[in-house]
């Protein structure tokens, strides 16, 4: 069993098997896995990798036990003191944060100051709407600027639709990144159950 101390847990190797998964849950992020699912894994594992700094950190870490070690939702859950429906809600939540990330489309991001310059007067829909892409969390950019997740919201509709009524290519561009960050705003609410002293996870090597 995993041991306490203040406010971390130790884990012996020998002691892990049993909280093995033997199924990290891709179907949850990309449906269903086909028959060459090895290789498929490693390239949706690759993918998740490289977005996974931009999810809420508890996030992370629960998807990184849960696709990467493979642990069992009920071990997570016993290591963070929480239960195991708070696990698999959580998983649930970063998976479809994941999946927006992973669909996004690609821009640069001094690019995008340069255009949101350009389209938006006054500087506080600018922060929001280059926050919103940043941290995934609309409640983290309503903390960030002191303000109501509603007023973030409006402002981020606002900006958007003058960005909709913006002519050229480029325009055509950032319509799209915001367009799908509107269909997952949902997605970008933080909805935090777990508690900031909760103990980290160590595996002894």
């Amino acid at each position: 069993m995993p041991s306490n101390w203040y406010s971390h847990v130790f884990m012996d190797p020998s002691d892990i098997e049993k909280f093995f998964a033997s199924d990290r849950g891709l179907h949850e992020i990309y449906g269903e896995i086909p028959e060459d699912k090895e290789e498929k894994n490693s390239a949706q594992l690759s993918q998740i990798r490289g977005v996974l700094h931009k999810i809420p950190p508890r996030e992370a870490d629960f998807v990184e036990l849960y696709y990467f070690h493979e642990v069992k939702q009920a071990a997570i859950a016993e290591l963070f003191g929480v239960s195991q429906p708070t696990i698999c809600y959580r998983l649930q939540r970063a998976s479809k944060r994941i999946k927006y990330l992973i669909e996004l489309p690609d821009y640069e991001e001094d690019r995008l100051i340069t255009f949101l310059n350009m389209v938006l007067a006054d500087p506080v829909d600018i922060e929001i709407m280059r926050l919103m892409l940043l941290t995934t969390c609309q409640s983290e950019v309503a903390r960030s600027l002191k303000a109501s997740q509603g007023f973030v919201r409006h402002r981020f509709y606002r900006s958007l639709k003058k960005i909709k009524e913006y002519p050229g290519a480029e325009s055509r561009l950032y319509q799209k990144v915001f367009t799908h960050l509107s269909k997952n705003l949902n997605v970008l609410k933080s909805d935090d159950k777990l508690k900031k002293t909760e103990p980290m996870v160590h595996i002894l090597g």
